[in-house]
């Protein structure tokens, strides 16, 4: 957990890796990338971040970031100029396979950025990026199939669709629509 830090650039993290990583509450007071400037972050949750009077991107700028949820920074959350991204939720929307949905956490004010059962970001990673890992919490980076976006992985997904997935073709996420052949493509949405 990197949480608290102040800096001129890059108040979370400066051209530094970043894995299961909870990035909250960090400052750059002059420039930019409150949460992280450079460097590559993989599943790791960005929030509540900022940049100072020189700066416009609280979260982060000039970052490879895979499978993160850049959400809830200020000024903005993150920038164009990130390298690579996939499979992040952030707003407004960076690059290829990236969505704009909000994270749905357990509790932002509280601090809890644990993923609620509703949450977008269940099942919506990209499972060559997560390894055999774990999150942040020390359980398994994959349940229910597929890697989640950020450092908390949810422990009881209802379906195999990613939530995003799903809630972009007005599918269930109850598991009874995942065999099932609805577009009559030959293929089941799993």
């Amino acid at each position: 957990i990197v949480s608290g830090n102040i800096a001129g650039l890059g108040g979370g993290l400066a051209y530094s890796s970043g894995i299961n990583c909870l990035i909250v509450g960090n400052s750059a007071t002059y420039s930019e990338g409150g949460g992280a400037f450079g460097g590559t972050l993989a599943h790791c949750t960005v929030v509540s971040n900022s940049a100072g009077s020189y700066g416009h991107y609280g979260g982060t700028i000039y970052s490879k970031a895979r499978e993160c949820i850049i959400y809830f920074n200020s000024p903005w959350n993150a920038t164009y100029a990130n390298y690579g991204d996939i499979a992040c939720c952030c707003a407004p929307l960076l690059g290829f396979g990236n969505f704009t949905n909000a994270p749905e956490f357990v509790d932002l004010a509280g601090g809890d950025f644990h993923l609620q059962t509703n949450s977008p970001c269940i099942n919506s990673g990209n499972n060559f990026f997560s390894g055999n890992g774990v999150d942040l919490d020390g359980n398994p980076r994959i349940v229910g199939g597929t890697a989640d976006t950020g450092a908390y992985e949810f422990q009881s997904p209802t379906t195999a669709l990613s939530y995003v997935w799903a809630d972009t073709y007005g599918l269930p996420k109850d598991g009874s629509a995942d065999y099932l052949d609805p577009d009559g493509d030959g293929l089941n949405n799993w």
